[in-house]
């Protein structure tokens, strides 16, 4: 930008490099009006989103004006036009959706069956294994039992098992519930002798603030409205590819179960403007090429008049990354605003992304004077540790590098575990992925353990990678629970601005916006949309 605003040519020239740019703009226009320019069908299908009463979804859900194509097959919600509220089914069971967080990506839903009372035709255990949900962390399982024999002779049953009751008169059964699933399979044995055989045994999930009253008061009335209130399921589907794909300006879909981006032009595997044009775009690409090597030639040849806006605007999105300029771009802010690799994407207004080296984070917290920045992979953030994007996290070659309160997270992913083959080794930090309707699978977790025991996971464990964690989630090795918020809380970075002498003096001097030309390696100082005088060095 410094060469190209700063340049001086002679009137002729000019004249010359208008007539050119005109002759062969003339000649692109008349072969691209024999084209359909219209945007891809299947782009404005996905730009549009699922809207039912307070209901608004987009990927990885179609419905009503989003095809199947927009989101995942078995994602399908359809909306009822007379009440205005919003379904879902899930392995043969429905749902109601009373709320979609996006931010978080977690749907709150009810059992439609339970809506009608405690008793449904054909009790059936609420399951999300093998689909793209799991339980939400604030949700608890409430075991029903239907259909068990009244106990005799005297014998009362626990004061926390509740009673509710499904046996239209009949005096020979009862309906009880527990709410801990410790307490449940522990009562199991007792409720077998003491009640006899219960006729059915059936897992229901709810809101884990609802189950404290419940448990505080265990009646039928409590129960049928802590359930009503309904549970989280938090979903995870191509979390990085999707956001990788915004981030481009794309609209995030699906081609026949796998990850599609919809790009204006057509689709593309991840992102838009990669991989070989099809072949509309291949009678078309060979005039727009010399329209680009046109306007970069003209470019650099611009008039000092050339506007450069957008640098005396900050980017901001929802209420913790706000106010944020030079080095970052992003928002209004246009590229040459600041330095290449600090590109900010703000989703649904509430959450910032940043790429880097290929994987995209979620900005947590940015602080300018420092400089630091908090960050966490988005594939990890929400997933319990569960990404099919298995690759190293790596700050090489950018212009951010780890502060000094990080420490590395290995992952061990398809281990063949059986506590025998280990040892003595039981670990602690053992957890599992169900990744979008694969089989359950056993992981590893390891931060930093010994040589040996690290040898035989890589042994055991067909895949690894590592994460950078905050030290202040050292414990996690001891607690398998700290996995989950050691991941949301990201790892702090610190990033280089070598410009921050020059633009202060901008500032300073000119009470100007800082700005970088990637064609010379050098800041700019710009006042309102232009170079600042005697700024072009």
């Amino acid at each position: 930008m410094v060469s190209r605003y700063c340049s001086s040519f002679s009137p002729s020239l000019l004249l010359l490099i208008l007539s050119t740019l005109f002759f062969f703009f003339f000649v692109i226009i008349s072969v691209s009006a024999q084209e359909d320019n219209d945007p891809d069908q299947r782009y404005q299908d996905c730009a549009r989103q699922f809207d039912c009463g307070d209901i608004q979804a987009t990927y990885p859900f179609w419905g009503g004006d989003r095809p199947i194509h927009c989101g995942l097959p078995e994602l399908s919600l359809t909306c009822n036009s007379t009440t205005q509220t919003t379904f879902i089914t899930v392995l043969d069971l429905t749902y109601q959706v009373l709320r979609v967080d996006t931010a978080n990506r977690i749907l709150t839903v009810v059992r439609t069956d339970y809506q009608r009372g405690l008793c449904p035709a054909d009790p059936s255990n609420t399951t999300v294994e093998s689909t793209p949900f799991s339980l939400a962390p604030d949700t608890q399982l409430v075991t029903l039992y239907y259909g068990c024999s009244l106990l005799g002779n005297g014998i009362q049953a626990p004061a926390s098992l509740g009673r509710f009751d499904c046996s239209s008169g009949s005096g020979n059964s009862g309906d009880y519930f527990v709410t801990s699933e410790d307490v449940a399979g522990s009562y199991e044995a007792a409720i077998r002798t003491l009640l006899g055989r219960c006729g059915t045994r059936v897992t229901v999930p709810a809101n884990r603030t609802a189950v404290a009253g419940l448990e505080a008061s265990p009646t039928a009335e409590r129960l049928e409205a802590a359930i009503g209130e309904g549970f989280g399921a938090r979903w995870t589907a191509n979390d990085n590819l999707c956001a990788t794909c915004q981030a481009s300006g794309g609209q995030c879909g699906s081609n026949e179960g796998s990850f599609t981006c919809f790009c204006m032009d057509r689709p593309y595997d991840s992102e838009c403007s990669r991989g070989a044009p099809g072949p509309a775009a291949a009678q078309t690409v060979f005039p727009f090429l010399f329209l680009s090597l046109f306007a970069s030639f003209a470019a650099a040849l611009l008039p000092l008049d050339g506007s450069l806006t957008g640098c005396n605007e900050s980017f901001s999105c929802g209420t913790t990354i706000t106010n944020i300029e030079f080095p970052f771009t992003g928002g209004r802010r246009p590229h040459y605003c600041g330095l290449p690799g600090f590109n900010l994407t703000c989703l649904d207004n509430s959450i910032t992304l940043i790429t880097i080296n290929s994987i995209s984070y979620r900005v947590l917290r940015i602080d300018e004077s420092r400089p630091t920045m908090t960050i966490s992979r988005s594939d990890l953030h929400d997933t319990a540790g569960c990404t099919r994007d298995v690759q190293n996290t790596t700050l090489a070659g950018s212009n951010f590098t780890a502060a000094a309160n990080t420490e590395t997270l290995t992952l061990f992913y398809n281990c063949n575990y059986t506590s025998s083959g280990y040892g003595d080794y039981n670990p602690p930090n053992l957890f599992t992925c169900n990744l979008g309707g694969e089989s359950e699978a056993e992981f590893y977790l390891a931060g930093e353990v010994a040589d040996d025991v690290s040898s035989m996971l890589r042994s055991r464990c067909n895949t690894s990678f590592t994460v950078p964690i905050s030290d202040a989630y050292a414990g996690v090795m001891a607690n398998g629970s700290l996995l989950s918020p050691a991941l949301r809380s990201g790892f702090d970075v610190n990033y280089n601005d070598s410009y921050w002498d020059d633009c202060f003096r901008c500032y300073e001097e000119n009470h100007g916006a800082c700005g970088f030309d990637s064609d010379s390696g050098n800041s700019i100082c710009i006042c309102g949309d232009r170079l600042c005088p005697g700024r072009c060095t």
